[in-house]
């Protein structure tokens, strides 16, 4: 395909209203991030696992319907998302249904299938051609910031509900649990950052922006959110500009990465008298962060896990079958533990136990399409997929310490979903507009 300025889209665009964008995108992720909308009084003491409420399925409903209208309306914008939609995301979600046969929870997997198919539904609504390609990452930044100024008001005003004095005084604000707004707080830096170095008009908002959402980063004193906003800031910076170039760039670039880990290998020997074991380095990065070697315990809920693993490794126990309320398969992992988790704290971990080997071959192949489809988007919106690349790896990383890839309402998850979908509508438009630019340009000549 050949390279097609972003400007071509467009044309493509029609007036959708922005109030339809910001209802979707904003009210999806309220829903995900804020126990007080989804859990009435209950609030933050709720279960974090209580997802098939009467409130929440029609909190998610409704917009799910507005969703469908709205794609269903648009016929030729549907067809033309749906031919060059990611094949293993339609897969997955097909996988997924046909795990109710084998499902211990047959209707617990349906509702969550129903879930992940709306989600599909809202991304297809607000993708391209019927809105701008980047107004679905400027509507995703506007709802996290007005999130997290909330959040903070709340942490100030009403610490006892804000603040979670038992994990040291780490920021909640008015969602789920630290970690939540630590991961709210690094994507909204990074789209503010993207904002900072992309507008002239209006930059020191952004620059205003960028450092009150740092600040809530810290505060929800969240590392494995620090580190993946630094990863993922690192990432665009280095993506977004075509810094090394010419035909030894690639041997430049692996020199940069290879050359400081033989040395590290080399003071390490001369230090200790062996080479470093796997665990050196665990242990050395986890300390950073103040975190025991195995994450904090997380060592023990896998061991359990793999006991499940075992018993149906090729095709799992059920999406969403085993993380149940009042007991379920999980139980045994509960009672050997003391305490009941929510999830086993590691998203991969957790599709090999719901969908088996089969299902993470597939989801595997997802997110490999994925890449490849950023990796296009380069050639004609470098910064739109710097951003997609960056949010990507931030997901992918966040996914093995945090499950959120596939689980349902998750904010990572949903973001992904719209980013996907972002992605593979914004390259078919683009090669839409590509046969008409030698006619254009032709015509355009003296005669």
């Amino acid at each position: 395909m050949m390279p097609v300025s972003a400007s071509h889209l467009t044309g493509l665009t029609s007036d959708r209203p922005v109030w339809i964008v910001w209802l979707l995108v904003g009210l999806t992720l309220a829903f995900s991030l804020t126990p007080f909308l989804t859990v009435g009084s209950a609030g933050l003491e709720a279960s974090h696992i209580n997802e098939g409420s009467a409130l929440r399925q029609l909190q998610y409903g409704a917009l799910f319907a507005l969703a469908f209208w709205l794609v269903w309306r648009r016929p030729a914008a549907t067809l033309m998302q749906l031919r060059a939609i990611n094949p293993f995301l339609i897969v997955v979600l097909c996988y997924c249904v046909l795990s109710m046969l084998w499902s211990v929870a047959p209707m617990t997997t349906f509702k969550r299938v129903v879930l992940q198919a709306g989600l599909l539904l809202t991304a297809m609504a607000i993708a391209p051609p019927v809105v701008h390609p980047r107004h679905m990452l400027r509507t995703v930044k506007g709802t996290l910031t007005v999130l997290l100024a909330v959040s903070c008001v709340v942490a100030l005003i009403f610490p006892k509900i804000g603040v979670t004095y038992e994990l040291g005084g780490a920021w909640r604000g008015i969602m789920w649990q630290k970690n939540d707004m630590g991961s709210v707080a690094g994507f909204a830096s990074m789209l503010w950052l993207r904002d900072w170095l992309t507008t002239r008009e209006g930059s020191w908002r952004a620059l205003l922006a960028l450092v009150f959402c740092l600040f809530m980063l810290v505060m929800a004193k969240s590392a494995t959110s620090l580190l993946v906003t630094i990863i993922g800031m690192t990432l665009y910076l280095l993506l977004r500009r075509r810094l090394l170039a010419g035909r030894h760039a690639g041997a430049l670039v692996f020199l940069a990465l290879a050359l400081p880990l033989l040395y590290a290998f080399l003071g390490f020997f001369l230090m200790t008298g062996r080479l470093p074991q796997w665990s050196d380095l665990t242990y050395a990065v986890t300390a950073w962060f103040d975190k025991s070697p195995d994450l904090t315990g997380r060592g023990d809920i896998w061991d359990l896990i793999m006991l499940s693993i075992a018993q149906h490794p090729l095709l799992g126990a059920g999406y969403a079958a085993f993380w149940l309320d009042g007991g379920g398969p999980a139980e045994y992992i509960g009672r050997t533990l003391g305490w009941m988790p929510t999830h086993a704290h590691n998203g991969f971990v957790d599709i090999l136990n719901e969908l088996g080997g089969l299902g993470l071959v597939i989801v595997l192949a997802m997110l490999a399409w994925h890449m490849v489809s950023i990796a296009r988007l380069a050639l004609i919106d470098r910064d739109s997929a710097a951003m997609h690349a960056s949010i990507f790896a931030v997901i992918v990383i966040s996914n093995f310490s945090e499950s959120s890839l596939l689980r349902h309402v998750a904010f990572p998850n949903i973001l992904f979903m719209l980013s996907s979908l972002a992605i593979t509508s914004q390259l078919a438009c683009a090669q839409r507009a590509a046969p008409r630019m030698p006619a254009q340009s032709s015509s355009a000549r003296p005669a």
